[in-house]
């Protein structure tokens, strides 16, 4: 797993796939960061240069030295390199979590993502460069590149916006809407078959993520974002951000081709995201492996000590 800084459930739901699996000896943790909290909860950690100091080469020996064969992008900066780089690492035998390169590019530009699914007449929420080209009585400021949670501002008069936009590299605007915010998880197999579906309400939100969650069972806000994972051509876990005004109408937000900070409620619920990674990892189909919902869960994510014994 790479970055893995304090995403300390993910990477106990990693580990709970592997021995589910009982194929897999060891989790490798990889990180820029020599003091990362991740490093405590892998078997091996491997302190890499940042992604703008590493070459491919470097990455394929690494892996190829301590016989990794499965590689999962966790953070937005990174989906790039790996989705540019997907068929080297598949010629050296090592899968990785990513869909395309286009397809990466797409979801993290929220301007092309936009106009591509408007021009396909999907429930979009419009996004311009320039403000004036939408009606809107507040506002919505985004980046216009990567997930820019902490650039966002919402609920802005036009003269907060265009000021606030004064601070971005490459400001967007979408007119701002009231509603339940969904967060929606699924898993497409190699096969572009989705494999399992799982909704959830954004009850709490701090820095663009969800600290409370509840899933939900909404089969229209499922089949749409089914249907949009393979309308974009998407591979893996991947994550829709959903939002349902007061007519129980659907505007789509944005896609993060990942695995999200809060994915792992929707795992708790029967989306066995990671298991299935693992399985396509060592080549055999997902034919036999079914998707068994389980009762809906409120999760709450707080942090907790760990104790460990000095060698």
């Amino acid at each position: 797993m790479t970055s893995i800084n304090e995403k300390i459930s993910l990477l106990r739901a990693v580990k709970k796939a592997m021995e589910l699996s009982g194929r897999w000896n060891k989790l490798y943790g990889a990180d820029s960061n020599a003091e990362s909290i991740g490093k405590y909860n892998v078997d091996v950690f491997w302190h890499c240069k940042p992604l703008s100091q590493t070459s491919i080469d470097e990455w394929i020996s690494y892996c190829k030295e301590h016989n990794i064969c499965a590689v999962i992008p966790t953070r937005d900066g990174e989906l790039e390199f790996f989705s540019e780089h997907k068929k080297r690492f598949s010629e050296a035998n090592i899968h990785v979590m990513i869909s395309s390169q286009a397809a990466i590019l797409r979801c993290l530009d929220k301007l092309d993502f936009a106009r591509f699914l408007s021009e396909k007449k999907y429930p979009m929420i419009p996004t311009m460069e320039n403000p004036a080209e939408i009606k809107a009585e507040r506002w919505v400021v985004k980046e216009r590149f990567g997930s820019g949670s902490q650039s966002l501002r919402l609920d802005l008069s036009l003269a907060e916006a265009l000021e606030h936009s004064k601070n971005l590299q490459f400001p967007v605007f979408q007119p701002f809407l009231k509603g339940k915010e969904f967060s929606v998880d699924l898993y497409r197999t190699l096969e572009g078959e989705v494999k399992g579906v799982v909704a959830r309400e954004r009850n709490c939100i701090v820095s663009g993520e969800s600290k409370i969650t509840t899933t939900k069972r909404h089969l229209a806000l499922e089949a749409l974002s089914e249907k949009l994972a393979g309308e974009l051509n998407l591979y893996g876990h991947v994550l829709f951000q959903v939002l349902e005004d007061k007519n129980n109408a659907l505007h789509i937000i944005e896609c993060n081709p990942r695995f999200g900070g809060a994915s792992t409620a929707s795992l708790a619920v029967g989306l066995d995201s990671f298991h299935w990674f693992l399985i396509e990892a060592l080549g055999e189909n997902l034919k036999s492996k079914s998707f068994e919902r389980l009762p809906d869960i409120i999760q709450v994510r707080t942090f907790a000590d760990k104790v460990i014994p000095c060698f």
